[in-house]
């Protein structure tokens, strides 16, 4: 199945070292959804009249769920010994 990107950007951080980012329109949704729910919960907040103590509540919530998303997503990556241009033996970590 072939992706369509939003955005590929190539990035060297050096002669030896290059990485890719892409947004495909799965992280795209992700992270606007994730902004917009933030928006409704800072306004639903300030209607109800919450204090600061319930936001950063909520926001720790929202970060536990999002980390324990992400663990199960660090335990599926497939591991690829590599040997880059220097010789030196590297681990390629594939989603």
């Amino acid at each position: 199945m072939k992706t369509n990107f939003y955005f590929k950007k190539d990035i060297r951080v050096d002669d030896n070292l290059k990485f890719t980012i892409k947004i495909t329109p799965q992280n795209a949704v992700s992270g606007a959804s994730l902004v917009f729910f933030n928006i409704i919960s800072l306004i639903f907040g300030i209607l109800e009249g919450w204090d600061f103590a319930d936001f950063v509540f909520l926001y720790w919530i929202q970060s536990v769920i999002i980390g324990v998303f992400q663990f199960f997503k660090i335990l599926r990556l497939k591991k690829i010994k590599a040997v880059d241009k220097t010789g030196k033996k590297i681990y390629i970590y594939l989603i």
